[in-house]
Parts: C-alpha cells; structure tokens; sequence
C-alpha cells in the first residue's frame, strides 16, 4: 500500500484489500459451508454452489459497483482445513 504514492488511490486500494478478505471471511463460516453442500448434494451435477459470494465496492461519486477479481478456487484448495468443515455425504 505505501508503494501507492496518491492518498486517495491508496485507501480505495485498502477498502478493495479488506473486501476481499472479508469475502473469504463469509466463506470460511459455518453456515456457508453447509449450505453450500446441501446445495450440492441436491444437484450433485450442478457446478456452483448457493449461496454464492462476491466480492464488491461500491463508489459513490461514480455510482460505479466494482466486482473484485477473487480466486475462491484457489482459496479453497490453499486453506482446505479451513474451508472444508462439513464434507458431501456418502450415498
């Protein structure tokens, strides 16, 4: 962040910064998991899971809604003792 010479640029940089890692944050949550494999054990052919999470800022001088580029994928599979709580039930 020091590297951001303008002030402005660096705070919005920040708030981006702490959006993304709230998102993960949501992930990370209990009641997320579990309903994100409840959504996939009733379509198991289904290739996303409910609820989904975005991460995004909101600018109020440009009214502009930026959708933050996260890679939950990767997330997941990094911190697989985090995010993986509940496991798809065996059928």
């Amino acid at each position: 962040l020091m590297a951001i010479a303008d002030q402005e640029m660096r705070y919005r940089r920040l708030v981006e910064l702490n959006t993304i890692e709230q998102s993960y944050n949501v992930m990370k949550t209990g009641v997320v998991q579990q309903a994100r494999i409840q959504s996939k054990e009733l379509d198991p052919r289904c290739e996303t899971t409910v609820p989904r999470v975005h991460a995004c800022v909101y600018d109020p001088l440009t009214a502009e809604l930026k959708r933050l580029p996260v890679d939950f994928k990767a997330a997941l599979k990094e911190h697989d003792d985090v995010y993986n709580l509940y496991q798809l039930s065996q059928h």
